[in-house]
């Protein structure tokens, strides 16, 4: 249904985005500006695992009325996404640095061990992406877990909070 599509999907941005909008408002000046631009690069490896997410739902439609195959179907897609999102932040494990001043120029040379925290923050959201869409194929109303990690996340910010290391340590 639409509403479970809503719900599945303002989750899974929500969780990949909460950290962000919080360091928005929390961080002042050049903390938030190089937060804002290690997320923005970070964020762009959540398109490998919605990819997947996406070519699963067919499988996972198909696969629904058959449980066995389902969950095997829903373990692949977990998996695939997974080595998918961990091959993003290997590249920006190593090319972090380049990246960040490919991108915003040279005043962001100092950013590549936030920008680290905030790609491997990237794993669990990847993850949620797929299990939000089986779900969501389902028709279960596990479609809102997403809501779960955006609830725990919160919390974690709203504990650590001093700096952008803190918030992106929060975020994983």
């Amino acid at each position: 249904s639409l509403k479970q599509s809503l719900v599945a999907t303002l989750g899974v941005w929500l969780f990949g985005s909460v950290d962000m909008l919080a360091a928005g408002h929390i961080l002042g000046g050049r903390e938030r500006s190089l937060y804002l631009a290690a997320g923005t690069i970070a964020r762009a490896i959540l398109v490998l695992p919605q990819a997947i997410a996406m070519v699963g739902l067919r499988r996972f439609v198909h696969a629904a009325e058959y449980p066995s195959t389902s969950w095997r179907e829903l373990r692949q897609g977990c998996v695939r996404a997974a080595a998918l999102t961990g091959a993003g932040i290997g590249v920006v494990l190593v090319a972090g640095e380049r990246i960040l001043v490919l991108a915003f120029g040279a005043g962001y040379d100092d950013g590549a061990g936030l920008l680290a925290l905030c790609a491997l923050a990237t794993m669990p959201v990847g993850i949620a992406s797929v299990l939000a869409t089986h779900h969501l194929a389902r028709r279960n109303r596990l479609v809102a877990a997403p809501w779960i990690g955006v609830a725990l996340e919160l919390v974690a910010i709203g504990s650590f909070h001093s700096s952008p290391r803190e918030i992106a340590s929060a975020a994983l």
